[in-house]
């Protein structure tokens, strides 16, 4: 078995950013109408371009072959069509357990499941859970698996 936990570096001091901001705001719409938000000015281009930037990624991963483990900060939620790109051919275990929260109480909002771990059916899950150490301002993700 293969154990691997994941954080982000050691938290320095806490920042507001744009990001956090766009995640509410996606995350209001999309549980509460369960559609697309709709955007303006700013806010639009930055959905549009991370829609774009997450296509470049999805289109680089299904050119490998093999064991895929796919992880990182994404500053997107579960459910949003920049993730979407990945359902069918990826797991996405953030989304599949159920996590509502990867953000620590170091960091100014919460409720935002911004951090992901991805598979594909050659990685067999053991375990996957976040974990509740005070690492950074992103709680670290725990992942426990098998090659298959």
């Amino acid at each position: 078995m293969v154990a691997i936990a994941l954080a982000k570096k050691p938290w320095v001091r806490p920042k507001r950013t744009k990001c956090s901001i766009h995640h509410l705001g996606y995350r209001k719409h999309s549980a509460t109408t369960n559609q697309s938000p709709r955007l303006l000015g700013a806010e639009s281009a930055w959905f549009e371009a991370t829609v774009a930037a997450m296509k470049i990624i999805a289109d680089k991963i299904k050119q490998l072959d093999g064991k895929i483990v796919f992880v990182g900060d994404l500053n997107v939620d579960p459910g949003t069509p920049a993730l979407q790109l990945f359902d069918g051919w990826l797991e996405g275990l953030t989304a599949n357990h159920g996590i509502t929260n990867t953000l620590s109480q170091l960091a100014k909002v919460q409720e935002v499941a911004c951090d992901h771990i991805f598979v594909n059916t050659h990685v067999r899950v053991q375990d996957f859970r976040v974990l509740d150490d005070l690492v950074s301002d992103h709680k670290a993700l725990l992942l426990e698996f098998d090659l298959v």
